[in-house]
């Protein structure tokens, strides 16, 4: 039964009392009760854009960002000059990963023109998976002039930059980012790229080897040493390294076409076979393994085997 006060308070026109209900609840950590409230009042008629607002803001926090977006794009159409609501639905875009939606709702002037920095910050990580560098690389900058503190944005300024192909930059960028926060993996491993693109090689394998063994049951940093190695032309060190990798993570495909391309190239052509195939046991529609058996049968005078495996294939 529906008592008076709560007549009242979803009453259309009411929308500050509910949302003052509301966000009790929630940081209360009642986060259901906190959307059961806002549904209800949303029903009674209530005004949608703020409502919608809440609802989307606390989906969010659910870890509902579909129905987060629903109730945001209502929000936003409606008052499309709200940066609160707008940076909520680019959260809500960008957990989705529908990066072009991020981008047309953190305009580069709404980006430049919000005061909490979230929607630029948002801007150039989103504008850095879509490729478009530069984008990422001004909204970025505008963050870090405000913000110089701020070691995430330039571990993405790193990205940025090392996407346009700028290493010497980039690695400027990862050493800022590393100078506020030296223990962040993430910033260590794309600072190790950096380096590897500059051809320093010693330091970056250091990082490789350091993360590597820090990190034991991960097998980035070892897969990307391995891909140094064999740029330095120390096949048996690469050798070594694939091989631990496919031992932290035995059902990987991508690592055993890793040792499988390593070991045709050293020539030995029936230890690669093997691994193709297992790669193919693992994923039978795997085309990088189909091309490798080829190109081993090829290669070992095989050719009349090729047939029947573009038939499999």
């Amino acid at each position: 039964m529906t008592t008076q006060a709560e007549t009242s308070s979803h009453a259309p026109g009411s929308a500050g009392a509910t949302i003052r209900e509301a966000l009790a609840a929630a940081r209360s950590g009642q986060l259901d009760d906190a959307c059961a409230i806002a549904e209800r009042a949303l029903a009674g008629g209530g005004d949608p854009v703020p409502i919608n607002a809440l609802l989307g803001m606390v989906r969010l926090d659910l870890g509902e960002p579909e129905r987060a977006a629903q109730h945001l794009e209502l929000a936003h159409e409606r008052r499309p000059s709200d940066l609160r609501i707008a940076t909520d639905l680019a959260r809500a875009f960008a957990a989705l990963e529908r990066f072009d939606d991020v981008l047309k709702v953190a305009t580069r002037e709404r980006a430049l023109g919000d005061p909490t920095l979230q929607l630029a910050r948002l801007r150039g990580a989103v504008a850095i998976q879509v490729r478009d560098f530069a984008a990422a690389r001004e909204a970025l900058e505008h963050v870090l002039a405000a913000a110089p503190k701020d070691w995430e944005s330039w571990n993405n300024l790193g990205n940025a930059l090392g996407g346009a192909e700028n290493f010497e930059a980039a690695a400027k960028a990862f050493e800022r980012a590393l100078a506020i926060n030296p223990l962040s993996p993430e910033t260590r491993m794309n600072y190790a790229n950096a380096l590897r693109e500059l051809r320093r090689f010693d330091e970056a394998e250091a990082i490789y080897r350091k993360l590597a063994a820090e990190f034991p049951d991960d097998v980035l940093a070892i897969r990307q040493l391995h891909m140094l190695l064999k740029d330095t032309r120390r096949d048996g060190e690469a050798l070594a390294a694939i091989e631990e990798a496919i031992k932290r993570d035995p059902g990987n495909v991508t690592l055993m076409l890793d040792l499988a391309n390593h070991l045709a190239a050293l020539q030995r052509m029936s230890e690669a076979e093997a691994v193709y195939r297992q790669a193919l046991a693992a994923d039978p529609l795997n085309a990088a393994a189909f091309v490798g058996l080829a190109l081993v049968h090829e290669l070992t005078n095989r050719a009349a085997e090729l047939e029947p495996l573009a038939t499999q294939a």
